[in-house]
Formats: C-alpha cells, structure tokens, sequence
C-alpha cells in the first residue's frame, strides 16, 4: 500500500476510534441501528414527501417490518451480508425501504442517482464486485 494511503487508512482509524471513544460511533451496522431504533421506538411517525404535495406517513415499526420482508427476499434471491448492491431509486419509500432492507440483511448499498444514464449505471455495475442492481419499477 502506498505511504499516502496508509497514513489516510491511520487517520480514518484514529478518527473512528476517538469516535468511539466518545460514543459517537457505536459498534453497529446501519441495520443493526435502524432495527434497535425501530424496537426502541416502533410507533415513531415517518412522513415522506413527494414533489408533487403528496406524502405517505408510516411508523418505525412498518419501515422495518417491510425492510425485513425485501430482505428476506433478496436474500432468497442470492444477496449476502457483505455483497455489494448498486441500488437505483427515487428518493421516496420505496428507495428507502429498499437501502434499509439492503442494510438490514447486511449488505453494502451502492446509491446511485435515479437520474443516471445507461452509460453511467453500466459503469457503476461493472465496478461493483457481483454485479447486483436493485432499481424502481419506473
């Protein structure tokens, strides 16, 4: 590894651990966090907004039960905790139930804009290790 990257790796690992240290940066996955703040708080209200004036307002406890419910299908359809998943979607609840089913079963989200080219998601696809695309219907 160069020197460069080495001294940057140090300093993010020092960084993490006054973090730590602080309780600023607790040893959980983003999963792992969203499914205690759910249990912690199920019935905390969630509203999310569309351009158009429109919302959909759901609990804690709904987001994760249906994070939950496309985790288990993912991971039935070959995703694995580590796997690496390019996921393009609105940023709606249908893209955020998708990054917290993602999270929850483990895996890394790869976000990209919905607005991405063809040109530019075979790009992200093919530097993504697997190859794994979630995107929206639309």
């Amino acid at each position: 590894m160069p020197i460069a990257a080495e001294d940057g790796r140090r300093a993010r690992d020092a960084l993490r651990a006054g973090w730590r240290a602080a309780g600023w940066y607790p040893p959980v996955t983003v999963g792992e966090a969203l499914r205690l703040g759910a249990e912690g708080h199920p019935d905390a209200a969630l509203i999310f907004a569309a351009a158009d004036g429109s919302s959909v307002e759901m609990t804690l406890r709904e987001l994760q039960r249906d994070a939950t419910h496309l985790a288990e299908g993912l991971r039935a359809a070959g995703v694995r905790p580590g796997d690496a998943v390019v996921v393009q979607a609105p940023a709606d609840l249908s893209g955020t139930t998708a990054m917290v089913g993602l999270w929850t079963l483990g895996a890394v989200v790869v976000p990209l804009v919905a607005t991405a080219t063809p040109a530019e998601r075979s790009h992200v696809i093919q530097e993504v290790e697997g190859g794994r695309l979630v995107v929206a219907p639309e």
